[in-house]
């Protein structure tokens, strides 16, 4: 009986031990990977990019291919189009990664490096804009929040193997928040265990009940999708456009209201050295470069009218901090801050937008080329006189051509523009592009497009065609449009008429839909609109613009008339 009693005992407490064993292995590993996928997935914080970083490094490490892994704040996250670099790369077996976070500091950052180290990349890109170069101080208790946050959130996907020597950079207010072994990463995990649960129940709940309200935000390592997130996060999480809807008046305002005291706060007034962040990139530089592993340094511009407010000489120990940096073997420079970059590439003050993204792509993937070839003989590129004030005019080209009104009536076929200009702020996405049908005159016709019922009405200008135009005698000509739109909001151009004696006219609003249209070819002005009318006289040089409205409207030739009376549906002059 007495040996039953002992088996049974030792039944009992091999069970125990079982059980304990079980609950340790879930809480130090299944939890913490649970949490890390909630992050990702669902909205248990305000960024799943915060969550994104150890697993991302795990999915590099374990790739075949080159890597080139972009680090740093919400400047780099918004300038840098992985996926767009990546596929204008002539270099092959080279996927470019952006791991930047939104709020990131180089403090912030430095717990990732071992795992950064392990992946091995071809080529570290690390954001060093003047805002990377101020003092953390202990009593600011929103950044010292945001530092237990991304300590906490790197502490639940970490590894033991990812303890490193930044440990001697942690400030003593921060260790409680980084997870040194399992039992503290247990703990750290605790916070967000119950949301986790509760969303990993639900993502396994929709499978079998339609009546579940759940929805994946983003996609995890196991999706198809995992990678192109890893590379462009903008295109699964854009940001609507801001100062790219709105007037030059309205832009005026919000700067007038913002950067006086902007301007005065750490982000513009860097420090020379011995500040935490100094520090902070004194390890990072020195870790990666010691494993071997080349390092880009790259300042973004920000926004032209920025620098209206900046004194002379206030960011001088932002030059001097990243020149000392350069000074390092392997360690390269791309600093394009004091670019000019054209007002429609931003977003906000400090943020490329959709269109400087697109510039950025086409500019940095020969410069990645370069370095990855042969970066024994790469040039830093430092402090460029680049102005793309006019980039609107110099990217958008035409023929050159004057037409001669020889004639009374002188037909111009759309696709012939003498001149052009790209669009204004979100404008610059919707463009003027050739297209032929057998409806149409002469080679083809003008399409505007995107098509996604975009509208330029106010003081934001859209795509411009210009068509250049020689007066042989005095006379008032009127001009005609051959145009068409499917419907009320995708029918409409502008025009104005200019001369080398005077600025432009008024605008004329043409638009080329009604009750009774089938989306057919029209000549406008009709329905009781105003032709565009000039009075113009022998020699002198007229510029007729015509202006994209809406989105999806169709051009396909102009008349230049002298005649009132003319009929463009009688085919006179042909």
């Amino acid at each position: 009986m007495e040996n039953k009693e002992n088996v049974g005992i030792s039944h009992i407490i091999g069970s125990i031990i079982s059980l304990l064993t079980v609950i340790i292995l879930i809480t130090t590993t299944i939890f913490p990977a649970m949490v890390t996928n909630s992050i990702i997935t669902s909205d248990l914080v305000s960024n799943p990019t915060y969550g994104v970083t150890f697993p991302a490094l795990e999915t590099i490490e374990d790739m075949e291919d080159d890597a080139v892994i972009g680090i740093g704040s919400s400047i780099l996250r918004a300038a840098l189009d992985g996926k767009c670099v990546t596929e204008t790369l002539e270099t092959d077996n080279v996927n470019v990664f952006n791991l930047a976070v939104s709020g990131a500091n180089p403090y912030t950052e430095i717990l990732q490096i071992p795992a950064i180290i392990r992946a091995n990349p071809k080529l570290v890109v690390l954001d060093m804009g003047p805002n990377n170069f101020w003092n953390v101080r202990e009593n600011d208790e929103s950044m010292n929040e945001y530092i237990r946050f991304r300590f906490t959130i790197n502490s639940i996907s970490m590894e033991n193997s990812d303890i490193g020597n930044w440990t001697n950079l942690i400030r003593d207010i921060d260790k409680e928040w980084i997870a040194f072994n399992d039992l503290e990463r247990t703990k750290l995990t605790q916070s967000y265990s119950q949301e986790a649960v509760e969303d990993w129940l639900k993502s396994m709940a929709i499978e079998y009940s339609e009546y579940i309200d759940y929805e994946k935000k983003y996609p995890l390592p196991s999706d198809p999708d995992w990678i192109e997130f890893l590379m462009s996060p903008y295109n699964f999480m854009p940001k609507n456009p801001y100062l790219e809807t709105k007037s030059p008046s309205e832009v005026n305002a919000y700067f007038e209201k913002n950067m006086p005291s902007k301007v005065r706060q750490g982000v513009y007034n860097p420090k020379l050295n011995d500040t935490l962040h100094h520090q902070s990139y004194e390890y990072m530089i020195k870790e990666i470069t010691d494993a071997g592993i080349s390092i880009l340094l790259l300042a973004a511009p920000h926004h032209p009218k920025v620098y209206d407010y900046l004194s002379e000489g206030q960011l001088d120990n932002f030059n001097s901090s990243f020149n000392h940096f350069l000074n390092y073997s392997d360690v390269y420079g791309l600093n394009l801050f004091w670019e000019t970059w054209h007002e429609s590439m931003f977003r906000d003050r400090n943020h490329i937008g959709v269109n400087g993204r697109e510039y950025f792509c086409k500019r940095f993937a020969p410069i990645l080329d370069e370095m990855i070839s042969d970066k024994e003989n790469f040039t830093n590129i430092l402090n460029e006189n680049i102005d793309l004030t006019n980039m609107l005019e110099e990217e958008c080209d035409g023929n050159n051509l004057i037409t001669n009104l020889n004639k009374q009536i002188v037909y111009i076929e759309a696709e012939n523009f003498s001149d052009c200009s790209l669009g204004e702020g979100i404008a610059f996405q919707d463009k003027w592009v050739f297209k032929n049908d057998l409806e149409s005159s002469g080679s083809g016709y003008l399409h505007a497009l995107t098509e996604d019922v975009s509208q330029y009405k106010n003081e934001i200008l859209g795509a411009r065609l210009d068509y250049n135009l020689s007066i042989n005698h005095n006379d008032t000509y009127y001009v005609w449009v051959k145009m068409k739109g499917n419907s009320y909001g995708n029918d409409s151009i502008g025009l104005k008429w200019k001369s080398n004696l005077n600025s432009y006219s008024e605008l004329y609003k043409y638009d080329s839909f009604y009750w009774n249209s089938k989306g057919q070819w029209q000549w406008e002005p009709g329905f009781n609109q105003d032709i565009l009318e000039f009075n113009s006289s022998i020699g002198e040089e007229i510029t007729i613009s015509i202006w994209l409205r809406e989105d999806g409207v169709m051009i396909d030739e102009l008349v230049i008339t002298s005649d009132e009376e003319f009929d463009p549906y009688k085919k006179e002059g042909r």
